[in-house]
């Protein structure tokens, strides 16, 4: 499953965007970038709008994928979210933020784990 650096992030987000998409969430951003953070993907999901971290891995022989989300990481998430939000006229939506896990899961096939309000903004 060895890919080019960035082709394993990218074919994860692909995963994770499928499977959420899957689940009826809506897609509308994917690697919004910031100075200060990036958002893998920002989706609706309902009314809410989701800001989404997706942790892939070609393995899980050390840790799970979401353990890797810090609570430096989560401050950049929060920054970055708040600019989609303000950038965008959205300071009226109901919003969380959900962590994705894709992971191999055997015989060539992926795992993605989606863990809905992963964490809080507050």
């Amino acid at each position: 499953m060895k890919e080019k650096a960035g082709g394993l992030g990218r074919e994860g987000e692909k995963r994770a965007a499928e499977s959420l998409k899957s689940r009826g969430y809506r897609i509308i951003a994917r690697n919004f970038r910031r100075k200060f953070g990036e958002l893998d993907l920002v989706a609706e999901d309902g009314e809410e709008l989701v800001f989404v971290e997706v942790k892939t891995r070609s393995s899980i022989s050390f840790a799970h994928p979401l353990e890797s989300i810090t609570p430096a990481k989560k401050k950049r998430l929060i920054l970055a979210a708040a600019a989609f939000i303000q950038e965008n006229g959205l300071e009226d939506k109901n919003c969380r933020f959900d962590a994705v896990a894709v992971y191999p899961g055997g015989e060539g096939d992926w795992r993605v784990e989606v863990v809905k309000n992963a964490f809080e903004a507050g």
